[in-house]
């Protein structure tokens, strides 16, 4: 079995949150599903390059300092792949919004993301406030998503269902990378 590393980003404006709605490619193990922009992670790449990358690739928007939030493991993603997924949010942005291959791009208020067909455990990033520098932490559980806000990673619990695979959730609240 390979780990894949890959990240996503949760870009946030205006209490908006630029969501990518995967529709445009056949076979998409993502097809159908709002996902937060993102990819896999070249040879030599950290995460936070990676991530600056791939929102620049698929929106044409540079982000500025993203924030790392947590990590999301996908046990069997693909057949002969577990997925290892740095997810970040980012409240900083400038460019103008182009047309992305994999899908259409939409800001969605931040209160009705939750509401869409996601992948389990990641609309808990999209949640709290939209000002840079902001500390402010939801303390909700939902779908198994532990919202914890230690300084520490905290492992939260496993959850399955059929539409999703296994999602292993652990949050870094205060987690910075330099």
């Amino acid at each position: 079995m390979k780990t894949v590393a890959a990240t996503l980003c949760y870009v946030r404006s205006g209490g908006r949150v630029l969501m990518l709605h995967r529709n445009k490619k056949e076979g998409d193990v993502h097809r159908g599903k709002w996902n937060g922009l993102g990819g896999k992670l070249e040879p030599g790449e950290s995460p936070e390059e990676c991530v600056v990358r791939e929102v620049r690739e698929e929106s044409g928007l540079t982000i500025a300092a993203p924030r790392l939030r947590g990590v999301l493991s996908f046990p069997a993603f693909k057949p002969g792949e577990d997925w290892l997924v740095f997810v970040y949010t980012a409240d900083r942005h400038e460019g103008t919004l182009g047309p992305c291959a994999e899908g259409d791009l939409e800001w969605i208020p931040a209160e009705k993301v939750a509401s869409l067909p996601l992948w389990e455990g990641t609309g808990s990033f999209c949640r709290g406030s939209t000002r840079a520098g902001s500390s402010r932490r939801s303390s909700s559980t939902r779908a198994g998503v532990s919202s914890a806000t230690t300084s520490r990673f905290t492992d939260a619990k496993t959850s399955r269902n059929r539409d999703a695979p296994s999602v292993a959730f652990r949050r870094a609240a205060s987690y910075a990378v330099s």
